[in-house]
């Protein structure tokens, strides 16, 4: 069993794990419950700067695996480049919703 300092660290690799199953071709339906949960705790549980950088971050690189080859260009660079910034755009916007929840919950509680 996982440590009590190390459990935000598994919160946050299982809650982008299954968030990649979300967005791929091996789609699984309860991921889309319970992934958000452990992202959640993950960042509820980090000072807010750590928690949305590694949150943003977690979103970057579970998209960037989950959607890589999605589009396909004859440039290889251009293909990077254009799965790179397609994956941190749509990373940010699927963040919001947790940064805005993180900022919210910290004004709560004082």
């Amino acid at each position: 069993m996982a440590k009590d300092r190390d459990m935000p660290f598994v919160w946050f690799f299982v809650g982008f794990a299954l968030f990649i199953f979300t967005r791929s071709v091996t789609f699984i339906p309860l991921a889309m419950v319970i992934a958000p949960l452990f992202i959640l705790r993950f960042l509820r549980t980090q000072k807010a700067v750590k928690g949305i950088l590694l949150t943003l971050l977690g979103f970057v690189a579970s998209l960037t695996i989950s959607l890589w080859g999605l589009y396909s260009f004859e440039g290889k660079l251009f293909s990077l480049l254009f799965n790179t910034i397609r994956s941190v755009l749509i990373a940010i916007v699927l963040a919001l919703p947790y940064i805005a929840d993180r900022l919210m919950v910290q004004r709560i509680r004082g």
